[in-house]
């Protein structure tokens, strides 16, 4: 059964809630300072300390089935399991959204020591595969994020989760492999999703290791564990926990995630999407109708403002170019409000507007 989302978590006869990728390839703040650990190269310590924070999220849901021996329909209820880890003392969890998004799935928080407390869903990153979830309790132990922007390759990178959604709180231990990856996840019904400027590791990231932290030999996160090379020899993903730390700051404020909207729907430009359609570049967002005739340019949007047309193609934002990186990526660093100016191709030539950002 695969979960209704864009991005389905995949269930398997295990038990196991992750993102698997299957192709990918090379296309980079806020700092949590709370509860910071004390520098140490102790790796021992290190989980010792961090592991209480760290929780597996269970799902279970009720299936009817036929029984092959009588032919009768009899109820079927199938475990699965994830990871998450608190992000403050009251009980503020980080998990990934494919994790928690099937509306058939009762799902519940277990703790480092084996308690067992009903979620609330707070908010869910309309981006990144990120959500935010709340159990009620207090004075719980929590961990802190790192700046992402300042992970280095070699670095020692800690992954603690529930793996194979049936070995809580299993540690693994390696080293910061890649920086800056865009893969493309699939999921067993083969819905893809694009993720830019990852972090890749060789510590190994097994399904059920989804929403789990990413650690440096400090204890702090550095990123969320998302996904993993299907068939690969560990080649493992984090989602940067500079944009996590965003998502929690802004749910801390204003009990929402908030996102910059351009207002566009568009295709990635490749060089064999610009042969085939004979574009005049050979990278950016080609502004277009989606799939079902939804327009290229949504009404009353910023782009719809600022006069972006269907045929278009995007290629920087305020100087960053989308030569290396999606659109949506290169929104993320940007508020509601903004303005910026977007360098476009429009007729085969260098065209400029001004914009000022949208939110969702």
């Amino acid at each position: 059964m695969a979960m209704a989302d864009s991005i389905r978590s995949r269930i398997l006869p295990a038990s196991i809630l992750g993102l698997f990728i299957a192709v990918g390839a090379i296309a980079y703040s806020m700092a949590q300072s709370s509860a910071a650990l004390p520098q140490t190269t102790d790796i021992p310590d290190v989980v010792a300390r961090t592991n209480p924070a760290v929780v597996s999220i269970v799902g279970t849901m009720t299936q009817n089935a036929i029984d092959p021996f009588t032919g009768k329909s009899q109820p079927v209820t199938q475990t699965l399991g994830g990871s998450g880890f608190l992000v403050s003392p009251d009980g503020l969890i980080v998990t990934n959204k494919h994790v928690i998004d099937s509306p058939d799935i009762s799902y519940k928080v277990v703790t480092y020591d084996g308690k067992q407390f009903p979620m609330t869903v707070v908010a869910k990153d309309p981006v990144l595969d990120i959500a935010l979830v709340r159990i009620k309790a207090g004075s719980l132990p929590y961990l802190s994020f790192a700046d992402s922007s300042k992970v280095r390759l070699g670095q020692t990178a800690i992954a603690i989760g529930n793996a194979l959604g049936q070995f809580q709180n299993t540690v693994s231990v390696g080293v910061i492999s890649g920086l800056s990856r865009s893969v493309t996840a699939f999921d067993l019904s083969g819905q893809p999703e694009q993720y830019d400027e990852l972090i890749q590791t060789d510590a190994a990231i097994n399904p059920g290791n989804s929403g789990g932290p990413l650690l440096d030999s400090n204890g702090d996160v550095v990123g969320v564990n998302v996904a993993e090379a299907q068939g690969s020899q560990n080649i493992n993903f984090a989602i940067p926990s500079n944009t996590v730390s965003a998502d929690v700051q802004s749910v801390l404020a204003s009990g929402k995630i908030t996102r910059a909207q351009l207002g566009v729907r568009y295709v990635t430009v490749t060089p064999a999407l610009q042969q085939a359609l004979g574009l005049a570049a050979s990278y950016g967002a080609l502004v277009s109708a989606g799939v079902s005739g939804q327009p290229a340019v949504i009404p009353g949007s910023a782009a719809a403002k600022a006069g972006i047309r269907a045929g278009d193609i995007i290629q920087s934002i305020n100087g960053i170019s989308l030569k290396d990186r999606s659109l949506s990526t290169a929104l993320q660093g940007f508020k509601p409000g903004d303005k910026v100016s977007i360098g476009m191709v429009r007729n085969g030539k260098p065209f400029t507007v001004q914009a000022a950002l949208g939110g969702f």
